[in-house]
């Protein structure tokens, strides 16, 4: 067997993953940047469900293509290294898939940004803790996109 027939399965096993990842940095990038645009350009701060999407969409498009390309570049940078070591320990503990595909990106950025922010800090006479409930949604879907695009076993991450 020729070394090129023994590697044409690692292509696929080392590709797919990497491509949900990029998806999962897209949707995520997405919802991000419409969060963060629509809260940079108004006075009051919106939660995800209060934002006209298509609104901001078809008001300012090239500001949010531009906000959903840095957002989504920012997330992949920033996700690259954490996305590794979070496979190994998922793997070492033995979570089941899925459930860890989507907990765990839904919950880590929440924790991450309120905590390294404060939790005691106060926007427009709200908590922090409580502004930032919306990335617990976009972790969830972002961790489901990737769980849908990588495959949806139910087993072990392999």
């Amino acid at each position: 067997m020729s070394l090129e027939a023994e590697n044409a399965g690692f292509i696929p096993e080392v590709a797919r993953p990497l491509i949900a990842w990029f998806f999962a940095c897209l949707v995520a990038g997405l919802l991000l940047g419409g969060f963060i645009q629509t809260n940079l350009l108004k006075t009051e701060w919106l939660h995800l469900h209060e934002i006209d999407w298509l609104g901001l969409l078809s008001e300012e498009p090239k500001g949010m293509l531009f906000t959903w390309a840095w957002a989504t570049g920012i997330i992949a940078l920033v996700t690259s290294v954490p996305a590794l070591v979070l496979v190994l320990l998922v793997r070492w503990l033995e979570i089941p898939r899925g459930w860890a595909d989507v907990l765990i990106p839904a919950f880590l950025p929440y924790f991450l940004f309120a905590g390294f922010l404060g939790g005691d800090f106060q926007v427009a006479g709200e908590s922090l803790w409580l502004k930032f409930v919306d990335l617990i949604p976009i972790g969830a879907l972002s961790g489901l996109t990737y769980w849908l695009f990588n495959g949806t076993p139910t087993s072990r991450i392999q």
